[in-house]
């Protein structure tokens, strides 16, 4: 029953609207518009509760028009239920954190809990292929937290980024005491912030500390790590590296018209819904831009809100607004997977891109990815699913398929205040609230979150090999996202005047990997040939790839640390690896029993079998002996870890690993 009840919260978003009407008739129109994409979501979600889609989809059958659950616009609730809401992200403010006590100083609150993981989880969840998945896991969990742990009885709003062309004076940032609090404090003319060449963002109205509404006296403590606020504001430095220090601090808005006003307008919305047709493209587009950062609908989400922690890319969850923005940023990937009934079956199943933001050409995502949330996922009883702190891949849209089956527990009693959480067994009498015409009316501009039914999960299925088009290549230009290396001047951190700007790492990175390619090309035409000119010249590549090389140790070295040293980066890959193998296995176990079943029905002779027998063995075999690990004895991170973890050759750029030094 408890799965049940996930099953209706993630479907809840199919039945809401960005502001047209919710009826499941879709009127016919001359002219596409945002209203009318989200009509035909939503009446694609009516199709696939009713089980009527054309599409092929394999349906849910404990789903249907009288027991989804329904996210709403934050203007769209009352009064009552916006207050409700406040209400019940103060109280997860308020409860104590259940992460090991002095391993985070600065995460007192459940509420930092889940700002903690989201630090930790930056760089595999940005420019990579489960950023959206991911996120929409993130925030299901976030709003189940505050259902069984802080007694809301909603769910997660979120924000129509094209409803407020006025978002100082809107519902969500007006200061009134159902809002989510006001602008900061104005601080006079202050700096903006470069997102590009060109593309500059002025300073806001604000700027200052919150003086109005729900969350006036919230004190931030965790980061900052990026920071993009002008820097003559001297936000407080936290006490460690790696920005899981005690750092109290108010809490700063700038809000300003800026975006609304220019790149959020319904016309912006549409276009990038109509005119990207892959996952690849959306995604991409969504995180940056080659000519414009400035139109990025992630990237001007977050920075309508901007201030400090929200313009931190790690450590903005610590804005409650943050929570507001994604959900819509759910929405509209689920009005893109959903407004056309002939292209859902093939959207709600692809994804696509790298696994790691700061490595460009990280392994590409995999269905079988894990989706690490620890201790911000629900609590978990009888694990006979992948474990819910660390979800696969491609489970995020499962929902529309077959009925989510939960490992989560869900405490009887809701812990409010500094009560800790309940262990007893789940309540099996709550049913979600009844969707009615009335409900869905009055519900016009609930975003349509394709996610909200996929919330419960991590991603979006697949059953194919993942491709790997030029579009989807995590590149250089992560430099120009939302997401910014600490300490290093990026396009979202205007550069010094005094200074040159430092290239990102992704950037050293894919220098590096330019120089190793310019020699290795060199070095094989060495082998066949001898030319005074061409040694020349792979001797200056190595000393290029050297150069390369030690700008980008510095700044992985730095990383590392931050990290807890080699033997926590270790113990991590150590773990990463071996619960890769795990799923492996469970993998390779279920080819081989159906295989058998083949060979029992006669669909596969007996040399097939054998032939798939022994390439099974030999297989095995070799994946026991190429995965072994040994964790460091000591904190050291050395050059030969860095360019093997590249897999670059130490013979063709000449380091010598005993004498920890270049040769020559």
């Amino acid at each position: 029953m408890a799965g049940t009840a996930v099953v209706k919260a993630l479907v809840a978003s199919l039945l809401l609207g960005s502001g047209a009407s919710a009826s499941p008739l879709v009127k016919r129109q001359t002219t596409l518009t945002l209203d009318g994409v989200q009509e035909q979501a939503l009446a694609n979600a009516y199709k696939v509760l009713d089980g009527t889609l054309s599409d092929g989809l394999n349906r849910s059958t404990s789903c249907n028009k009288d027991t989804v659950a329904v996210r709403k616009e934050f203007g769209d609730l009352t009064k009552e239920e916006r207050k409700a809401y406040t209400t019940a992200v103060n109280c997860i403010l308020k409860a104590p954190s259940k992460l090991p006590a002095g391993q985070y100083p600065g995460a007192k609150s459940r509420y930092d809990d889940f700002v903690v993981v989201h630090m930790n989880m930056t760089p595999s969840v940005h420019a990579t292929a489960n950023f959206m998945h991911w996120h929409r896991y993130y925030i299901w969990a976030y709003e189940t937290a505050l259902r069984t742990e802080c007694g809301y009885e909603g769910y997660q709003p979120y924000w129509n980024w094209a409803k407020y062309k006025d978002l100082v004076n809107s519902p969500i940032f007006n200061g009134d005491e159902w809002s989510m609090g006001g602008n900061g404090d104005p601080i006079g003319p202050h700096a903006g912030m470069s997102v590009g060449p060109g593309q500059t963002l002025p300073g806001g109205p604000g700027g200052g500390c919150i003086s109005e509404g729900p969350f006036t006296n919230l004190t931030i403590r965790l980061g900052p790590i990026a920071s993009t606020m002008d820097p003559k504001l001297n936000i407080k430095p936290n006490p460690r590296a790696d920005g899981f220090g005690d750092n109290p601090r108010c809490h700063r808005r700038d809000v300003s018209n800026f975006f609304t006003e220019s790149y959020l307008r319904p016309q912006d919305l549409l276009s990038h819904i109509t005119s990207n047709k892959a996952i690849g493209t959306f995604q991409d587009s969504l995180q940056a831009s080659n000519t414009n950062n400035l139109a990025v609908l992630h990237i001007a989400g977050h920075f309508s809100i901007w201030g400090d922690p929200g313009g931190d890319v790690y450590v903005s969850p610590a804005e409650p607004a943050f929570w507001l923005h994604h959900s819509q940023l759910d929405r509209h990937w689920w009005m893109w997977a959903m407004y056309q009934e002939k292209e859902i079956k093939s959207r709600t199943s692809m994804y696509e891109g790298g696994t790691h933001w700061l490595i460009p050409n990280s392994p590409r995502g995999k269905s079988t990815d894990e989706q690490e949330l620890n201790v911000a996922a629900p609590p978990v009883t009888k694990m006979a699913t992948p474990q819910a702190k660390r979800r696969r891949l491609n489970e995020a849209t499962k929902t529309l398929q077959k009925p989510f089956k939960s490992p989560f527990r869900t405490p009887l009693k809701p812990s409010i205040g500094d009560d800790p959480p309940s262990s007893d067994p789940p309540e099996l009498h709550t049913p979600a609230r009844k969707v009615s015409e009335t409900n869905i009316n009055t519900a016009r501009n609930i975003a349509p979150t394709s996610h909200y039914a996929q919330h419960s999960t991590t991603a979006e299925p697949s059953t194919r090999p993942l491709p790997t088009p030029a579009t989807s290549k995590v590149t250089a230009r992560v430099s120009k996202t939302f997401v910014s290396r600490p300490n290093t001047t990026t396009p979202l951190r205007p550069a010094s005047k005094k200074t040159a700007s430092k290239p990102s790492v992704a950037r050293e990175i894919m220098q590096l990997r330019n120089e190793i390619q310019m020699l290795t090309q060199a070095q094989t035409l060495a082998t066949s040939t001898k030319d005074d000119d061409l040694v020349m010249l792979i001797d200056k590549w190595r000393t290029a790839s050297r150069a390369a090389a030690e700008e980008l140790f510095g700044s992985t070295r730095d990383r590392v640390n931050r990290m807890g040293g080699v033997g926590a980066w270790k113990e991590r890959e150590k773990e990463s690896k071996e619960r890769q193998m795990q799923w492996d296995k469970e993998e390779m176990e279920a080819e081989r029993e159906k295989m058998e079943k083949a060979k029992e029905s006669g669909d596969v002779s007996e040399e097939e079998y054998d032939r798939y027998a022994e390439m099974d063995s030999e297989r095995e075999k070799g994946d026991e002996e190429k995965e072994t690990f040994k964790c460091a004895d000591d904190d050291s991170f050395t050059m030969d870890m860095m360019l093997k973890t590249l897999n670059i050759d130490l013979k063709l750029i000449g380091y010598n690993k005993e004498a920890q030094r270049w040769d020559g």
